[in-house]
């Protein structure tokens, strides 16, 4: 059983879109970009915790 979740990961052609989505609509803080330009969205003491990485299509990345 899953008893908590620290990151999530995905990519999307459309991963910019993230840096308003996150904000307006989910009320997350944009945070410094990744090294591959991933928008990174924080919403609480971590660095971040939600990662839109640049991909050819919507997939999840990775979870932890």
């Amino acid at each position: 059983m899953i008893k908590s979740l620290a990151y999530l990961g995905v990519r999307s052609p459309d991963y910019r879109a993230w840096e308003r989505f996150g904000p307006e609509v989910l009320g997350l803080q944009v945070a410094s970009h990744g090294p591959d330009g991933a928008v990174r969205l924080r919403l609480d003491e971590a660095a971040y915790r939600i990662a839109v990485h640049p991909g050819e299509r919507n997939a999840v990345a990775y979870i932890g």
